[in-house]
């Protein structure tokens, strides 16, 4: 294994990473079939765009989390290339934000995976309510209301 240099891009075994546990993608929707642009434009122009990763220190089948990326991920496992990561050091809450970044105009991410993230951060303690998801993604609060509702979470008073 290569030394990772934090703060910058690596190019990583794709077998040495794994996604993480709060990842927005679900993976059964993450196929050879949906991903078929994705493989086409990487077989012909390479990785245009690194994910977004940071150092596994407990698990030595991985060397490198992966913040967002997923269908990236699975596009280098599948055709057997690196996969070019920033690597960062992030806390989860600054991860969070960071793949909401990444992801938020995305289409190909449904409101329903959305919302069991939302659900999800709650659920671990990331957020303490809606509001501090709200105040931290910028984002209507009724916005995150309907999603939570979605994925069938309930605020108990």
């Amino acid at each position: 294994m290569t030394t990772l240099q934090v703060g910058s891009v690596n190019y990583v075994n794709p077998f040495r990473c794994r996604m993480w546990a709060l990842h927005d993608r679900l993976e059964q929707y993450v196929t050879e079939g949906s991903c078929r642009g994705e493989i086409d434009s990487i077989l012909k122009h390479g990785q245009q765009s690194p994910v977004l990763g940071r150092r596994v220190l407990d698990d030595h089948n991985y060397d490198v989390e992966l913040i967002y990326g997923a269908r990236r991920l699975f596009v280098a496992r599948h055709v057997n290339k690196q996969i070019a990561v920033d690597l960062r050091d992030l806390s989860d809450h600054d991860a969070i934000i960071a793949m909401d970044i990444e992801n938020r105009l995305r289409k190909d991410i449904s409101p329903y995976e959305r919302a069991l993230s939302y659900a999800r951060w709650l659920r671990t303690n990331h957020f303490g309510s809606q509001d501090e998801i709200v105040h931290a993604l910028k984002v209507s609060a009724s916005q995150v209301s309907r999603l939570l509702k979605l994925a069938g979470y309930r605020v108990y008073s």
